[in-house]
């Protein structure tokens, strides 16, 4: 019971920043200069960065560990940055390169399905 008690908690938790985004009006599909719907975000340099930043903060940290199998010190990592990080924050603000590359590397072992339907719900709608 206790495990379900964090459990739900910390998915409560992880939904908030998608509350305070869709409250402000800001435009959560925009990302100027960048093709976000399209995994690999292009152009790279800089779209991986700013649209991977806006991806793991729309999707919970809960559900990015379960379809992309990362472990639960990034996933902590992913929760710290949905609770703390700014609309507009990027991946080097509180990711080390080399969390990013595990991030970049889950996503490009994404199941194709799931990883374009959530591009489209954080992107387009």
């Amino acid at each position: 019971m206790k495990y379900l008690a964090k459990g739900i908690i910390l998915t409560c938790i992880a939904a908030l920043p998608n509350f305070g985004h869709a409250a402000s009006g800001q435009d959560k599909s925009h990302v100027p200069g960048c093709e976000c719907t399209i995994f690999p975000f292009k152009p790279h340099p800089p779209c991986a960065n700013k649209c991977s930043a806006k991806f793991i903060q729309e999707v919970s940290a809960m559900e990015l560990e379960a379809k992309l199998g990362i472990d639960k010190e990034l996933q902590s990592k992913i929760l710290t940055f949905q609770m703390n990080a700014n609309y507009w924050a990027t991946m080097d603000e509180f990711f080390t390169t080399s969390d990013q590359s595990d991030l970049m590397k889950a996503l490009e072992n994404a199941d194709r399905e799931w990883l374009q339907e959530k591009l489209k719900q954080v992107f387009e709608e």
